[in-house]
């Protein structure tokens, strides 16, 4: 910690945590949802950058960046901005040495003025990334949530690790079931057949034709249905938990034929009706794929 003088640091503090709260009260009174009730209120957190042990420093950066996205993305908190962050911090002269990880987090979130601190650590064994974050109450000094998860791979793939952690957290901090949290994000799913102009069906409903795109909550399940006058029926049903992309690539009908195609996990299907056997091909692509701007489809289906 700073050696400065107890008193004025005391009075550094004081001023600082004086200003975020005037900020915080205009914020909150021109905000549509001042007059929501007290229940409804995000607690305001702030986001330590995690801890890395076995990667370099810009990494565990990266990484602590992409949790506050995640965690601003669950809509179940108020982030604080990292600059802002590091700046007041900068200014009180704060630095994370001198105590334990947990007695620094509780000072930082008394100097930012909120309610919860995140902190975190990111540790290399082997081809082993292990990460464990925590939420830890300000006021009383406890951790009250901690998530963690393993991962085997490239350090690209922590990602979508820090993602799921995000969403865990807020289902701990909400109270609320594993589902109940996650339903609060949503997936980009992007449709392409070939040839396109086909119509295509989600859950019975039409959303219209390929190509075309939208946002899926979380956890939705989905019976999607591609068709096209001359060519086979092309279906696939899907648990929406990335981003997703699918290309159909539709049979032609023989004269007299009708059939329907099954989209089949690991990107073949086989014609489960007539004789005449057809192998389709299509695929799913994690991540949405490219980024072309697609015609959108409305949510839920009408």
């Amino acid at each position: 910690m700073s050696h400065t003088t107890p008193c004025w640091r005391t009075l550094r503090r004081f001023a600082s945590t004086l200003h975020f709260a005037v900020f915080s009260t205009i914020f909150l009174i021109a905000s549509p949802s001042h007059s929501q009730s007290a229940s409804t209120v995000k607690p305001q957190i702030a986001v330590l950058n995690l801890e890395g042990r076995g990667i370099s420093e810009n990494e565990a950066a990266t990484l602590s960046d992409r949790l506050r996205n995640e965690l601003v993305k669950t809509e179940a908190f108020v982030v604080v901005d990292r600059e802002y962050m590091d700046k007041t911090l900068a200014e009180q002269g704060f630095q994370m040495t001198g105590c334990t990880l947990q007695q620094c987090a509780v000072e930082a979130g008394q100097i930012l003025n909120v309610r919860k601190i995140v902190i975190g650590l990111i540790g290399k064994v082997g081809g082993t990334y292990a990460i464990n974050i925590h939420m830890i109450d300000v006021a009383s000094g406890q951790m009250e949530h901690s998530v963690k998860q393993d991962h085997r791979g490239r350090i690209d793939g922590l990602l979508p690790v820090l993602e799921k952690l995000a969403v865990k957290m807020a289902e701990k901090a909400a109270g609320h079931s594993k589902a109940d949290g996650r339903a609060r994000l949503k997936h980009q799913l992007k449709i392409h057949s070939s040839p396109s102009g086909a119509e295509v069906l989600i859950n019975g409903k039409v959303m219209g034709t390929t190509p075309l795109s939208g946002n899926v909550p979380h956890a939705s399940k989905l019976k999607i249905v591609i068709r096209r006058e001359g060519y086979a029926e092309w279906q696939q049903s899907l648990t929406m938990e990335n981003d997703s992309q699918l290309n159909a690539e539709l049979a032609p009908l023989k004269a007299g034929s009708s059939k329907t195609w099954l989209w089949v996990a690991g990107g073949v299907g086989a014609a489960a009706i007539g004789t005449t056997a057809y192998v389709l091909l299509s695929g799913r692509e994690s991540n949405g794929g490219n980024n072309e701007s697609l015609p959108a489809f409305p949510w839920p289906p009408k």
